[in-house]
């Protein structure tokens, strides 16, 4: 269709592609001269564009902004979606054609003789790199030496895209850079598994992560460097379900040869440890593990004067030995008996919960609740979190008066994100009880998104819109205009009529002027709005008729 972009000003293109992104656009439809269609806005507006010789030839929108004779944003969204069809009959075109294609290549080839075959696969295959290379990866019976440095080539070639001429990369490229890497890797990694070239895979996947450790400042980008600890962790994964016994045998010595040589980076060393510990189940490694983690977790003891400090590494450090102990194989006592040396650490009794949890043990599970809640008083965080297991374990075991106490204290103690807790006790609560509750609650909110938000489930409108108009902002109106409308609508119209008079007086900038005006279309809808928006427009036409970004703002919006 040509450049029909140039039709637009660049701010209405931007918001026609926004609506089109968003779904707006529906009941296109091809006529004999272009295309008609929908366009889901304010209102529902019909689009005509007439197309000649593949270009734009007329264009109609029934919206008030096209009515001036502008192009609008509808305009756009439609011949967005027309290029989309285009583009979506293209792409059927070409795999119609592709399918015609290989039929008749599949012909040809039917024809040829093995030999001729084998011939044409060698030329095709010397003149493509990329071709010879799946051959070799995927059906050699041995990788060779000089084709693992074309692999490696190929990493070198694709840290060097992102680098400058001093050897950095910055900080906009390390993401695509790691991507890159990440997708080349996992790729040639699928090939050389199809013949079990294991030990190669493994090689060379070390390889590509030292490669990206070995960039400068890469230490830098934690998030990045964890997405590729991840994808070597699973390609590590991959590779040892292909491998026969010697060479898992191998795969883990070279492991246990990393881990202990200072020389391969501290991340490679610490994923391998994790690997050995959890997928090879390497006892003597998990020993080591937990005498490190030991040695760790009494430093830290005899370090920290304020429990704070080194809380969360000590917790942390005390759940990874558990796990190492679950490994070894440790009896449930001698478990418990290593919670029970720590028990001043809140993580730790979270776990015994979880685990009487899933074992349906919930008298110990709220026991152990309990006594965490007099354990840490200061800490406001897990009292949130011992208090909404407590509500969670006492409905599913039935014991409602505590139920009920819990979710008073957790209401009065700490900040609701939403009614939930509050709907909760409602249902549990005779009406005389709840209102007087609710009353009580009242008083004591402060924040006014949640006062308001009980006031308008309760159907409290009258109070709910009296204490709105009391306010200087129009965002709470807005928030609660759907229901406040449908009772009070001349009081609401004239929150509006007064926010848009007083806006009016202040404003002094396009994006404010396009906000005044859809207020102004917004008292459109309530009783009188039509003359009462007129007349306002009116009477800014003479007021303001030296800000003519607001004349044409007003203009756009129809008045």
């Amino acid at each position: 269709m040509g450049k029909w972009e140039k039709l637009f000003q660049y701010h209405i293109l931007e918001r026609g592609y926004h609506y089109y992104m968003s779904d707006h656009v529906y009941d296109l439809c091809k006529t004999e001269t272009g295309y008609t269609a929908m366009v889901e806005g304010t209102e529902d507006y019909f689009v005509e564009i007439d197309i000649q010789d593949g270009s734009v030839k007329d264009m109609y929108c029934d919206c008030p902004y096209a009515a001036g004779g502008w192009n609008c944003k509808h305009m756009a969204a439609v011949l967005y979606k027309i290029e989309e069809e285009n583009m979506e009959s293209y792409r059927e075109q070409k795999n119609e054609n592709l399918k015609k294609e290989e039929a008749e290549i599949r012909s040809i080839l039917s024809t040829m003789s093995g030999e001729q075959l084998r011939e044409l696969l060698l030329q095709y295959a010397m003149a493509n790199q990329n071709m010879r290379n799946d051959l070799l990866l995927k059906y050699a019976k041995s990788i060779t030496e000089i084709h693992l440095n074309e692999v490696r080539d190929s990493l070198y070639r694709i840290a060097a895209n992102y680098t400058n001429g001093y050897g950095y990369m910055d900080e906009d490229s390390v993401y695509s850079y790691i991507c890159e890497v990440e997708e080349y890797i996992y790729e040639v990694v699928q090939k050389m598994l199809v013949k079990r070239h294991c030990p190669e895979a493994f090689r060379l996947v070390n390889e590509a992560y030292l490669n990206v450790l070995e960039q400068e400042d890469m230490e830098d980008y934690a998030d990045d460097l964890l997405q590729m600890s991840e994808t070597c962790f699973d390609l590590w994964k991959q590779i040892l379900e292909k491998c026969n016994d010697e060479q898992k045998n191998m795969m883990q010595n070279e492991m246990n040869i990393i881990c202990k040589n200072t020389q391969w980076p501290f991340l490679i060393r610490e994923d391998m440890r994790n690997f050995l510990i959890f997928e090879f189940h390497d006892e003597a490694c998990i020993k080591e593990t937990m005498e490190k983690i030991d040695c760790h977790i009494d430093e830290n003891l005899r370090q920290s004067v304020d429990p704070w400090d080194t809380g969360y590494d000590i917790e942390w450090n005390l759940l990874r030995r558990i796990q190492l102990m679950k490994e070894l194989h440790y009896s449930e006592k001698e478990i418990k008996a290593y919670r029970k040396k720590y028990w001043e650490y809140p993580e730790i009794r979270m776990q015994e919960v979880d685990e009487c949890i899933k074992k349906g043990d919930t008298r110990n599970a709220i026991s152990i609740l309990r006594e965490s809640k007099k354990l840490d008083p200061d800490d406001s965080r897990m009292q949130r979190k011992y208090s909404e297991l407590l509500i969670h374990m006492y409905d599913q075991s039935g014991q409602m008066q505590d139920y009920k106490q819990e979710l008073m204290h957790f209401i009065s103690s700490f900040w609701q994100n939403d009614l939930g807790y509050l709907l909760k006790l409602k249902e549990i609560m005779d009406g005389e009880e709840w209102i007087d509750y609710r009353e009580n609650i009242l008083e004591q909110m402060n924040g006014k998104f949640d006062r308001y938000e009980l006031l308008a489930e309760e159907g409290l409108y009258e109070r709910l819109m009296k204490e709105i108009m009391e306010e200087d902002f129009i965002y709470s109106m807005d928030r609660y205009e759907k229901v406040l409308k449908k009772r009070f609508p001349k009081k609401v119209r004239d929150v509006y009529l007064s926010y848009v008079q007083e806006q009016a007086k202040v404003v002094s900038n396009r994006k404010a002027y396009g906000k005044l005006m859809w207020y102004l279309k917004k008292l459109r809808t309530y009783p009188d709005g039509e003359r009462i928006t007129m007349e306002i427009a009116k009477e800014w036409k003479m007021k303001f008729r030296r800000r003519p970004a607001m004349m044409d703002e007003l203009r756009k919006a129809g008045f």
